[in-house]
């Protein structure tokens, strides 16, 4: 799995240094404050996010139920941190799987 991200990330690192011309344009149009733009970027990131929490579910009650355990209730939230949108998963009942590297790893 590291190797895969790690060619993943030459990959995107290739793609960024071969249009530094329409990356540069990019960013000169974000740091102008076009109000679209940042809309934009504060949409993106909260998608992310967002995606990222519901990955923490899916991994938590996948891995619960393989062990015959009741996930109990999983809950998801946004809260604001920074003066930042901030998606959440409270998962504490993650400590019950039995073994630490079952509880890290994503399948």
């Amino acid at each position: 799995m590291v190797l895969i991200w790690l060619a993943l990330v030459a990959y995107a690192v290739s793609i960024f240094a071969g249009n530094t011309a329409l990356v540069g344009a990019s960013l000169a149009q974000l740091a102008s404050g076009h109000p679209m733009s940042w809309i934009a970027v504060a949409t993106l990131y909260v998608a992310i996010k967002v995606v990222h929490e519901l990955g923490h579910v899916l991994g938590y009650r996948i891995m619960s139920l393989r062990e015959g355990l009741d996930p109990g209730p999983i809950r998801v939230g946004m809260m604001i941190f920074a003066g930042t949108p901030f998606p959440f998963t409270d998962v504490t009942g993650a400590w019950r799987i039995s073994s630490r590297w079952r509880r890290a790893r994503r399948r």
